[in-house]
């Protein structure tokens, strides 16, 4: 089994909280991310987890197990550090090796799983170099392949690709991904970047500030964000966000800005007279329309991204931004009309930010 369970965890430095209240179920096999804002406390806790950082309070508990005061080397857990943390001075046969010789196990052994490990990361033509003569992408195999020779019960990632550049960030998350569902191991990944989030993770752990804004699958926090700091935080382009106040007439809400331009809602029961609320909708949740139809927004900006038109732009004074496929011309736009798919877009109380049901 390789099963974990967070209840209640706490972290305190000298009397101020750094981690409220985390609870936390992993499976078997799970790949999690826990992902925010830089200072959120995402790296406190995985610290916290392998054991190089103490729980202030709350259990941590490892297949129903209590281990809060278990020591690292018992957890049964390998971690792959932001910096690769490889000994300079050894080859890259060595620094994967390492762990095996300190558990004393036969050589022709530890020369047998580090062949195999070395042949699954595409790295077996590398053995004898120092980690100095190997690229970004080479190091982070040599990491990962000195936590995956051990087999340990849980992987453990710390921000692995924020050394990489853009490209060999994509090539590697695909990697890390294909090579977890391989192992089954279950994997705990700590990311600030929302896009490794939502393509490598089967559960999303949100934080901010320390606390647990949602849990869920991507699908589930992209799609049912439960607060607004939930709904800006994923996406990319950024979800549009429209300030308004709710009318009623004849039991029927509408939304109506500011500058007294009405859009489209869901007629939620729970929507009040005067209620201030804000208007979000996904870029990709936007579609071309006629005049006759549509709002119409005045094209500020067109980026061409090769898959698809992003344009910025505003109706009247609300800023707005919308995908559309690259086949659409929009080279000489300045004026579209559209139309948004109303079900699919969210309601936040303006004050207290939570998503309005």
């Amino acid at each position: 089994m390789a099963k974990m369970q967070l209840k209640a965890i706490k972290k305190d430095y000298s009397g101020t909280a750094i981690l409220h209240d985390i609870n936390i179920q992993i499976d078997e096999g799970e790949f999690v991310v826990l992902i925010g804002e830089s200072g959120c406390g995402k790296s406190t806790l995985l610290r916290m987890i392998c054991g190089l950082e103490e729980i202030s309070s709350g259990e941590l508990l490892i297949d129903g197990v209590l281990s809060n005061h278990t020591p690292p080397q018992q957890r049964d857990m390998s971690m792959v550090f932001q910096s690769y943390a490889l000994y300079p001075h050894m080859n890259v046969y060595d620094n994967i090796a390492y762990g095996l010789k300190i558990q004393k196990q036969p050589k022709e052994q530890i020369k047998q799983k580090v062949q195999k490990i070395a042949t699954l990361l595409g790295i077996e033509g590398y053995l004898d170099r120092l980690p100095k003569n190997l690229s970004g992408g080479q190091r982070q195999r040599v990491a990962m392949g000195r936590a995956i020779v051990r087999d340990p019960k849980f992987f453990l990632f710390d921000e692995p690709l924020s050394n990489l550049d853009a490209k060999l960030r994509v090539v590697m998350r695909k990697e890390i991904k294909l090579l977890q569902k391989r192992l089954g191991t279950t994997t705990i990944y700590v990311t600030h970047d929302q896009v490794e989030a939502m393509t490598m993770a089967d559960k999303i752990v949100l934080l901010d500030q320390g606390h647990i804004v949602q849990t869920g699958t991507p699908k589930e926090l992209y799609d049912h964000p439960n607060s607004l700091f939930a709904a800006t935080f994923l996406g990319s382009p950024g979800i549009s966000l429209i300030y308004g106040r709710i009318e009623r007439e004849g039991g029927v809400a509408h939304f109506v800005t500011e500058d007294k331009i009405a859009f489209p809602i869901q007629n939620l029961p729970s929507l009040q007279e005067n209620q201030e609320v804000i208007l979000g909708i996904r870029p990709r949740d936007i579609h071309l329309s006629t005049e006759a139809e549509g709002l119409k927004m005045d094209v500020l900006i067109h980026e061409y991204t090769g898959a698809e038109n992003i344009l910025y732009g505003t109706i009247g004074n609300n800023e707005i931004s919308a995908a559309f496929s690259r086949k659409e011309p929009f080279e000489n736009a300045n004026t579209l009309y559209l139309v948004y798919e109303v079900d699919k877009s969210h309601l936040f109380d303006a004050k207290t930010k939570q998503a309005i049901l």
